[in-house]
């Protein structure tokens, strides 16, 4: 092989003489090619198949949203979602009114409460 020449001046004949070195040399006969052929074959059925339970999935994934069950727990691995649910729970809270309950503070305790 002569890797001096450049890619453009070769003619197709040498570019194919050189793809049928390269296989003899990586193959010592044609029983290990089909082989090799035949396992490369199988690969790629399985990875083929597999791509396309991955796309079903997909479609599924897209089709129904996760349910309330589902994102809870996700939600809570995110320290920054978990943050940001507790901020806007806190906002939402703090716009409600608040009603004081007593006035003025607790009145101070009377001796006769205090004895048995």
């Amino acid at each position: 092989m002569d890797n001096a020449m450049p890619e453009a001046e070769k003619s197709e004949a040498e570019r194919e003489a050189e793809k049928l070195a390269f296989i003899a040399e990586k193959f010592s006969g044609a029983e290990k090619l089909v082989k090799a052929y035949t396992a490369l074959e199988a690969e790629f059925s399985r990875k083929c198949a597999r791509l396309k339970e991955l796309e079903a999935e997909l479609k599924t994934a897209k089709a129904a949203p996760p349910s309330e069950e589902e994102l809870l727990p996700l939600a809570l691995k995110s320290g920054r979602v978990r943050d940001a649910v507790i901020g806007e729970y806190l906002k939402e809270v703090s716009k409600t009114r608040v009603v004081k309950l007593v006035s003025g503070g607790c009145p101070p305790p009377r001796a006769t409460d205090l004895l048995p």
